[in-house]
């Protein structure tokens, strides 16, 4: 469905799309949630029926860093590029580089830098700004557009509970360990992918082997506790029961990640699985015992087996 888009022959675009390659999707897509999975998909439909090939602009990881910004990463770039290729066959992403000087650029140098990326169609948000100090919004975009030939289409903003779907309520339903509710603004369930690293080998010892994980510190780490995921190994797909936070039954208090997997024993040292969290059964608890911990593990697992999600 084409979405507010400006009035200009089909024939007219037709031909320039001839000349050109992209339509291009214009955000951060920071951790594409349901407003940005949206917009892409319109993106994906529109594509097809100029015959341009549909590909997305984002930032680099450093994005918050060169604003200096605190904020954790929802999903890093090689997650967001992995996304947009196995959900959307989206294989083509500009990354821009958000050096000072980039974002110092004026709305009038930034429409002179998409016109290079050899683009037959623009699509954004309604909320869309460019140019420092944001001075530019969706107005100018299709203004410009229509001055050179290029389709833009404006995207309106998909609310949840009458607000917009934001990154930063995502962050924090995610932090407050309310994965479902972020799972619900995502469109689908937060992940980790990581290598397994060894781990202290504890779990093992007692039976119960974990995946130990290693999450990159400026990825959103859900809040300490126990969860139900789904994890991926290879093509094949298990349950988990993910402990993140520490262990003070054991006294060891450094945060880790660390899965079991269900109906699972291979050695996986070394290979990359993916984590998905679907809801937080409890919170870590210090027992009294090794038999207590075991006891309560078991009823973890057998939680989550029951799991239908």
């Amino acid at each position: 469905m084409i979405i507010k888009h400006q009035q200009q022959s089909m024939v007219a675009l037709k031909e320039r799309a001839q000349k050109t390659r992209y339509m291009l999707a214009l955000g951060f897509f920071d951790c594409l949630h349901i407003g940005h999975r949206g917009l892409i998909a319109n993106l994906c439909a529109v594509s097809e029926i100029y015959g341009l090939k549909p590909a997305v602009f984002t930032f680099d990881d450093s994005f918050f860093k060169t604003l200096g910004k605190t904020d954790k990463l929802v999903y890093n770039l090689e997650e967001r590029q992995k996304m947009l290729f196995e959900e959307f066959g989206i294989d083509k992403v500009f990354v821009g580089a958000p050096s000072k000087e980039f974002l110092k650029m004026s709305a009038e140098q930034f429409l002179n830098y998409l016109e290079q990326l050899g683009i037959g169609g623009i699509i954004a948000g309604e909320d869309f700004r460019f140019g420092l100090g944001a001075e530019a919004g969706m107005k100018e975009l299709s203004n410009w557009a229509v001055s050179k030939g290029i389709l833009c289409i404006t995207q309106p903003i998909i609310a949840e509970w009458n607000k917009k779907i934001s990154s930063r309520d995502i962050r924090k339903f995610l932090e407050n360990g309310e994965v479902s509710t972020a799972n619900s603004m995502l469109g689908r369930r937060y992940f980790f992918e990581s290598e397994v690293v060894h781990g202290r080998g504890v779990g093992a010892k007692y039976g119960l082997p974990t995946a130990n994980l290693n999450i990159s510190e400026d990825k959103v780490v859900p809040l300490d506790g126990v969860y139900d995921t789904r994890v991926r190994v290879g093509e094949r797909w298990f349950k988990g029961v993910t402990n993140v936070g520490t262990c003070p039954t054991f006294d060891f208090h450094k945060r880790t990640v660390e899965t079991h997997i269900l109906d699972f024993d291979e050695d996986i040292y070394g290979e990359i699985i993916r984590v998905e969290f679907v809801e937080r059964i409890r919170c870590v608890v210090k027992f009294n015992s090794l038999d207590e911990l075991k006891a309560q593990i078991h009823s973890d697992i057998a939680k989550v087996r029951d799991s239908n999600d």
